[in-house]
């Protein structure tokens, strides 16, 4: 496998407006592409719609990943993570609780 790195620098944005500020909230931090990383409830919902509509107005490349579920195990976080690398991610978005 080749070396990745990275740091792990968390910052949690909770209130109303921040769904719709994601693209903005994103492009402060310098990212370019996004992994979305959310379950298919909140996903059905349509809350990640809102934030994909502001990822694509702040002009934000990203990818969903709608596979996380509650206490997840070590198997859905390498599966995030391979995807992440093969589609070169540069950050990392969560929504949802």
């Amino acid at each position: 496998m080749k070396g990745v790195s990275f740091n792990l620098s968390t910052r949690i944005e909770f209130g109303n407006g921040y769904v719709d500020r994601a693209g903005e909230l994103v492009k402060e931090q310098g990212a370019q592409k996004v992994m979305i990383v959310t379950d298919e409830g909140i996903r059905r919902a349509g809350i990640t719609e809102r934030v994909e509509a502001s990822l694509k107005k702040a002009k934000i490349s990203y990818v969903i990943f709608d596979q996380i579920m509650p206490n997840p195990r070590d198997i859905h976080c390498v599966e995030a993570g391979n995807i992440a690398i093969a589609e070169q991610v540069d950050f990392v978005l969560a929504v949802g609780g």
